[in-house]
């Protein structure tokens, strides 16, 4: 049977697949059979429900339940996996389904009472604004010198045209007149529609039919009200903000139309070249509106000779002051209370548009250029860019537990504001600016580049991004404050450029192949001549094709391998992993899905303190010399789901404070011999399914803790928890983010 839902996207995926798994477990089990019937009529009963809810047009409430619909689902299918003689936790799931069952029968009954919910309570007017303003640190919908009535303020219209706010309206709405909501925030960038979005909500007819607004202030010393507040920073204390997206392609042409003032019947020409301005804003309302007044009345060819400037890199911003002043005003604010923010700002435009960032490059570059140290500070910052809607900070995995590792975290950035930072990163002369970007398409190398090829840089942070078509070979620069490069391509095979044997003070390396198959590398060796090179960091690259050249890297501190191919790199080496990297202090391995068997030469690198080999699933064997890691203080191997042990030998790292073994589904039992980790003070062991039980030697961990698990992996500790006083069991229940698939796409 399939389940014909309409509703929010989050709640339908989480209703769905519950319905799948009661189904599909209730075929396979006996033992839960009967408790499965009643929650498939309960289900059964959900549906028309929801669907009466949905004529409405109303979700409110539904995305409460979704996460506890998306727990069900976890609970059922790990039904399917009790044996019969698993009497303990036959009991203790038996009474979870109930609580199931229960939890979706008083869903039942709040959406049959609750109906749709009585907007009458609604209050946008508001007196006293340059208050309010100072309070809340925000723009109120008021402002601009409202007409005044009888001492109130007066509501300002809005533009007699908006387009793409219909469903933000609604949401809003939503979203504001809940009982428990006073205050809501609705933020964005700079010039996406916030204050007009906020005028048509005021302007709303189930808005304006609310009581008295006499009656529902005096001195704002009222019980019952409701503040919009519009403003480019999200103010979490005031609660989770209404974020206002960008147009869809359909609203943004209605508003070009509209802004070009173009007729319904505009020639097939300047309608193809509408789509590719479109294309260009990216959805953008004000960028929209601004290039739609300036090209008002113009002939085709001007048309086309903006579009062909701007789709070879020419900016927007550069030709409309408006636009740039209003999207300049978001960081201005910045150079004198929070300088280091806006630097990092700026660094966000290292990257190509259109790409996530991952948050571990960031870091890199920032404990470099910054001296943010401590992981945390970076992601701090990057929290701090979301909050002033200058980035977008997006999880895969909502991880409660913070250990200083941030590789499932990504940034992005709309494009306009990636313009903005390259636009206010190009103010000084080339040769004095601090951070050179340099985009190249084809062949076609910047005229400055070749000119002043003998003249020094004097960046701090050198970005070069090619594409599939480059083949040119880089001309001599000289970068001798450089501390950070990065290096962006789209090519099966890249050439280091020879010019980082002159790069004395390169402290990171980026180099990120955009492709979808892992690149070869060459040159690497010309980084034998780098003596402060201590960061570096190599996404989509053949490990294979370096390691054949590679030369003492004495300085290297921390190597970090994502979606690289690695195979047996470090044993054809022209010399030895740890002559090659003699001071390694820490390596990731992330998103490596070719590597079945960790090479046994990294067990050489004896100054190793932090290894992380993360979400490998292919992974199903670490070296039993991996004892040898003596100095090893950090173990992480999270979401390698196809790891089956841990080698015995991991008993001789006596320095080991922190072990990872999260989502290793595979591993079935622990060392025996695991409580001679004597420093052992923090594991992880989440979503362990099929560990059976604990070794006697955990008693032996006495520096041992903090222990993460989830409900199941909880049961084991049961019977050593009155022998170990000082351990602290934390029990995480799993919560995956879904939304990072929206954003990245958006």
């Amino acid at each position: 049977m399939a389940v014909d839902l309409v509703g929010g996207g989050t709640f339908r995926v989480a209703f769905q697949m519950l319905f799948d798994a009661v189904i599909a477990v209730k075929k396979e089990t006996t033992m839960f059979k009967s408790m499965l019937g009643d929650i498939k009529s309960t289900l059964d009963s959900l549906q028309p429900v929801i669907k009466e809810r949905e004529k409405y047009d109303s979700k409110e409430g539904l995305e409460n339940f979704a996460m506890q619909m998306e727990e069900g689902v976890k609970l059922v299918y790990k039904c399917s996996k009790v044996g019969v003689w698993s009497w303990c936790r036959k009991y203790r799931y038996t009474r979870k389904l109930d609580e199931l069952d229960k939890c979706l029968q008083r869903l039942v009954e709040v959406l049959k009472v609750q109906g749709i919910r009585d907007v009458k309570e609604t209050l946008v007017s508001l007196r006293n604004i340059e208050t309010v303003l100072h309070r809340i640190e925000g723009n109120l919908v008021m402002q601009n010198q409202p007409e005044k009535i009888n001492g109130w303020s007066s509501v300002p219209e809005p533009p007699p045209v908006t387009v793409g706010l219909d469903v933000p309206l609604k949401e809003l709405k939503i979203k504001l007149l809940k009982d428990d909501v006073s205050m809501l925030v609705l933020t964005a960038a700079g010039g996406c529609g916030k204050t007009t979005l906020a005028k048509k909500f005021c302007q709303d007819q189930e808005v304006k039919g609310s009581e008295s607004l006499l009656e529902k202030f005096d001195e704002f010393k009222m019980t019952n009200y409701k503040v919009l507040v519009t403003s480019r920073i999200a103010f979490p204390r005031f609660g989770s903000p209404y974020h206002l997206e960008f147009l869809n392609d359909e609203d943004a042409m209605a508003l070009f139309h509209h802004s070009a003032f173009l007729e319904d019947k505009s020639s097939y020409a300047r309608e193809d070249l509408s789509r590719k301005i479109i294309k260009l804003c990216k959805g953008f309302p004000l960028a929209i509106t601004a290039v739609g007044r300036s090209l008002r009345g113009q002939p085709i060819e001007i048309w086309r000779k903006r579009v062909m400037e701007w789709s070879k890199g020419s900016s927007i911003l550069a030709s409309n002051n408006d636009l740039l002043a209003c999207l300049k005003s978001s960081i201005d604010a910045l150079d004198k209370e929070k300088p280091t923010l806006k630097e990092c700002f700026l660094d966000l435009c290292s990257f190509p548009k259109d790409q996530r960032i991952s948050a571990a490059t960031l870091i890199d570059m920032w404990a470099e250029l910054y001296g943010l140290d401590e992981p945390s500070l970076s992601i701090a910052n990057l929290y701090e860019l979301t909050t002033q809607s200058l980035a977008n900070l997006i999880a895969t995995r909502n991880e409660r537990e913070a250990d200083g590792y941030y590789t499932e975290r990504f940034v992005t950035q709309p494009d306009m504001l990636r313009e903005l930072a390259i636009h206010q990163a190009s103010q000084d002369p080339i040769g004095q600016r601090k951070r050179l970007i340099i985009d190249i398409r084809g062949d076609n190398l910047p005229n400055w580049l070749t000119e002043a090829k003998h003249q020094p840089m004097q960046a701090r942070l050198l970005s070069i991004s090619t594409d599939g078509a480059f083949s040119k070979k880089w001309p001599n620069m000289q970068l001798p404050k450089a501390e950070v490069l990065v290096l962006n391509f789209e090519t099966n095979s890249y050439d280091l450029p020879e010019f980082v044997t002159k790069m004395d003070k390169l402290k990171v390396l980026i180099v990120t192949n955009f492709s979808f198959l892992p690149a070869e590398l060459n040159n690497f060796q010309l980084l034998g001549s780098s003596s402060n090179l201590k960061r570096i960091r190599l996404e989509r690259i053949s490990i294979p094709s370096i390691s054949k050249n590679i030369k003492q890297l004495e300085s290297v501190q921390k190597i970090s391998l994502f979606m690289c191919s690695i195979g047996q790199a470090f044993g054809k080496g022209s010399i030895n992993i740890l002559d090659a990297l003699p001071n390694l202090g820490e390596m990731d391995i992330d998103c490596c899905h070719e590597l079945v068997e960790l090479p046994v030469e990294v067990c050489d690198l004896i100054h190793l303190k932090k290894l992380s080999i993360t979400n490998c699933h292919n992974l199903s064997a670490l070296p039993e010399k991996i004892g040898k890691l003596l100095s090893l203080e950090v173990l992480r191997l999270r979401s390698c789901t196809d790891l089956l042990e841990l080698p015995s030998s991991i008993r001789n790292l006596k320095k080991l404070n922190f072990l990872d073994i999260s989502f290793c589904f595979s591993i079935t039992q622990l060392p025996e011999h695991i409580g001679e980790i004597c420093s052992l003070k923090k594991l992880n062991m989440r979503q362990c399914s099929r560990l059976q039980d604990l070794p006697a030697s955990v008693l032996d961990l006495e520096q041992l803790k903090d222990v993460i698990c989830d409900e199941e992996t909880e049961l084991l500790w049961e019977p050593f928890l009155p022998f170990l006083k000082n351990i602290h069991i934390k029990v995480v229940k799993e919560d995956n983010n879904l939304n990072w698939l929206h954003k990245l796409r958006s």
